[in-house]
């Protein structure tokens, strides 16, 4: 045992030592101390009210066995929908941005109907592009005002999660 833990410090050393990359983004940029380069304030985005992008494509999935268009999963459609109303989705500016987010709703609509547990990391490097989460937009240097009316706004109810039966095939 004593010698598994001395070859695991080891090859942290290593890492460490010879700067191998590692997955994700480094630690989140402290608000206190701040570069030369990047002493400005973050940038602040509201939401405008209105949809940016484009709706899921329904033929996007395939067909099923029996012919008829595979559906999205619903939380994959509510999760869309979060993302086309969202304050990040009006720097969304480009179709390129859009079409990135759409691959990742394959990923995110495999995720939940197959029960594909593996995809989480893939999932979360891809939404933190576009600004997920707090320690994201920290990252990225912008701020969403008025969070408390976001808030307010949000739905808390959340479909059953089943794992559908196309993948369980």
């Amino acid at each position: 045992m004593q010698n598994g833990i001395s070859q695991y410090f080891a090859a942290i050393q290593t890492v460490f030592t010879i700067g191998i990359s590692m997955a994700g983004r480094g630690f989140v940029p402290s608000g206190n101390a701040k570069k030369a380069s990047r002493n400005h304030a973050p940038a602040a985005i509201k939401s405008d009210g209105f949809l940016g992008g484009f709706s899921l494509p329904s033929a996007a999935l395939g067909r099923d066995d029996n012919g008829p268009p595979v559906a999205w999963h619903p939380r994959t459609l509510a999760w869309w929908d979060a993302w086309r109303a969202s304050p990040q989705g009006m720097l969304m500016l480009t179709e390129v941005d859009w079409r990135f987010l759409l691959d990742t709703a394959l990923l995110h609509h495999h995720f939940w109907s197959c029960s594909s547990w593996q995809l989480g990391a893939e999932l979360r490097l891809r939404v933190s592009k576009f600004g997920a989460t707090p320690e994201d937009r920290t990252r990225l240097r912008f701020e969403v005002e008025g969070i408390e009316q976001l808030r307010s706004a949000q739905s808390t109810t959340a479909d059953d999660g089943h794992p559908s039966e196309a993948c369980r095939r």
